[in-house]
């Protein structure tokens, strides 16, 4: 299944004109549950956010079309240091792993091409399991040529994605730190197991927050044919 940009986004253009040179980062917020409204992230980072010297903006997001179009639309802004992505994630029988948009499915692989040349310092892919397909995850980061992928190698709850993410948004914009995305991954990976955060019993060797760095990948950069 391959998506292509529909031709209007009538949600990205009432974006507010921006007058600061702060990192910008940018929530593409799909719905978790129609039950429960509080379950909506933007909010709490957007708390979050004005307590650091960045900035934050949210795109809520319902079908793949809307997805591929935010995607897109982020592409054209430089500005943007990072792109923040909530949703469900989850793996088929045979072993593909999805994102889940709205009542929609989008399969990662299938539209690698969709995130080529992102543009953005990071991804934050804020959804469970993306990080258990290690292949997967250099394959995204090739093709994007971000600098880094952060994302999750097991199932995760609300109240561990929000600590998590609290955590390492403290990190990398407090204004006495400049911590390597590499130094501050190493930091959050003992701290989240020594505050049980990660509270299996292998948190140190397998945590469960990931990341991929473009410096590490040890291979060729040229994106597999069958990834295109």
């Amino acid at each position: 299944m391959g998506l292509t940009p529909s031709l209007s986004f009538h949600k990205m253009e009432q974006m507010p004109t921006r007058k600061t040179k702060k990192p910008i980062v940018r929530l593409l917020e799909c719905p978790l549950s129609k039950r429960d409204v509080n379950r909506s992230q933007s909010q709490f980072m957007q708390e979050m956010f004005n307590n650091l010297p960045a900035e934050f903006d949210s795109v809520p997001v319902e079908s793949c079309a809307e997805f591929v179009d935010a995607i897109e639309n982020a592409r054209k802004e430089p500005e943007l240091d990072g792109l923040h992505i909530v949703c469900h994630g989850d793996f088929t029988e045979d072993g593909e792993y999805l994102l889940k948009i709205g009542k929609e499915e989008m399969p990662i692989r299938r539209n690698l091409n969709l995130f080529k040349n992102l543009g953005t310092r990071f991804l934050f892919m804020s959804a469970c399991g993306g990080g258990m397909d290690v292949m997967l995850s250099r394959d995204l980061l090739r093709i994007a040529r971000i600098e880094s992928l952060w994302s999750y190698g097991r199932e995760i709850t609300d109240a561990q994605a929000f600590a998590i993410e609290t955590l390492f948004y403290t990190c990398l914009y407090h204004r006495a730190r400049k911590w390597t995305m590499e130094e501050i991954h190493r930091r959050l990976c003992f701290g989240l197991e020594y505050l049980k955060i990660d509270n299996d019993k292998d948190a140190i060797v397998e945590p469960i927050l990931t990341l991929d760095c473009l410096n590490d990948l040890r291979f060729d950069l040229t994106v597999p044919e069958k990834t295109a």
